[in-house]
């Protein structure tokens, strides 16, 4: 049965786990967590008394950072690609993905009924994005590597994200689990010499659909600014694009300026860098609203895809390269 529905619906082995799951023909990931002794959100007295002392209503429990890593991971699905998912409505609205393109395969999912939210959570689930080292992501590509940390986007079922207005009062919006430090997420192949660097992840989608170039996110401010710019130095073409803050109460803007101070230590290298960037207030995902992607035909498409694929390039990679260049 897996193979027919990553055949029909063209999903990797994981995505067509997903679909099986979300259909009901296997248990969900996080009953396995359950039943492997990780407590329910009626998890009984002590777990409404841990809740109550969690002032984001995410369920990080008394573990430490590692076990809390692996615990999230344990709730993790991956995605049915179906066109009405969540996640499809999130990118839709935002003008961040084309249709007729798969989802990254780096994208995850975690339903709303999961312990991880202990009920608090008012939307539908979280979109999940596996963090690891750059070396990790050129090491294992074109699988996802193993994590060091996780972040989740937490989302109603109109793709809109939740946060204190529709999540009942509580902040559960882009909580972060695990070691992030230096951890990026990524889409495309990043072996190569370039790519382009932005802070999140609506950025990195909006990017990686109308450039060719791999995207990275750091899914932070990318400070200390030496050890990001030796973390990138495996490029020799890097392209920022940084989130045009407006001026905080100092007269800073953060994300500009770390990534100013990033281009100049890489130039200082003698490593090529060029720094992009939208209106004051702006990032590329704001951008992303106001530049509609254009229709692709569907059999063009497919014929290019086909052809970098016989030259060795991986099957989501040439979808997503030759529509940027069919755009």
């Amino acid at each position: 049965m897996v193979t027919l529905v990553m055949r029909e619906g063209r999903l990797d082995k994981a995505g067509a786990l997903g679909w099986l799951e979300q259909h009901g023909f296997l248990r969900k990931q996080f009953e396995n967590a359950t039943n492997a002794g990780y407590p329910t959100k009626g998890g009984g007295a002590h777990a409404s008394e841990r809740a109550k002392k969690q002032p984001n209503g995410i369920r990080t429990s008394d573990r430490g950072p590692s076990e809390s890593l692996r615990w999230i991971r344990a709730q993790i699905l991956p995605i049915a690609d179906a066109a009405d998912h969540p996640i499809r409505n999130w990118m839709r609205q935002r003008n961040l993905w084309r249709p007729e393109l798969p989802l990254p395969s780096s994208r995850r999912w975690i339903p709303a009924e999961a312990p991880v939210f202990r009920g608090t959570h008012s939307g539908v689930g979280a979109i999940a994005l596996p963090l690891a080292s750059i070396e990790s992501w050129r090491g294992s590509y074109p699988e996802t590597p193993p994590l060091s940390a996780v972040q989740l986007i937490c989302i109603d079922a109109d793709g809109k994200r939740a946060d204190y207005d529709n999540s009942q009062g509580n902040r559960v919006d882009k909580p972060k689990f695990g070691n992030a430090r230096l951890a990026v997420w990524s889409i495309g192949d990043i072996r190569g010499a370039s790519v382009t660097v932005c802070e999140g992840a609506a950025d990195a989608l909006a990017l990686a659909v109308r450039d060719p170039d791999p995207v990275i996110a750091t899914l932070t401010t990318p400070r200390p600014t030496l050890a990001w710019r030796d973390a990138l130095s495996v490029f020799s073409g890097v392209t920022l694009w940084p989130d045009m803050d407006e001026l905080d109460e100092k007269g800073r803007r953060p994300g500009l300026d770390s990534v100013i101070a990033l281009a100049q230590a890489r130039k200082l290298k003698g490593q090529s860098v060029d720094v992009m960037g939208v209106d004051t207030g702006k990032d590329a995902a704001d951008a992303a609203r106001e530049a509609p992607l254009g229709i692709i035909d569907a059999e063009e498409l497919a014929k290019f895809a086909k052809e970098l694929c016989s030259e060795g390039m991986a099957d989501f990679e040439a979808l997503r390269y030759a529509s940027t260049l069919l755009k």
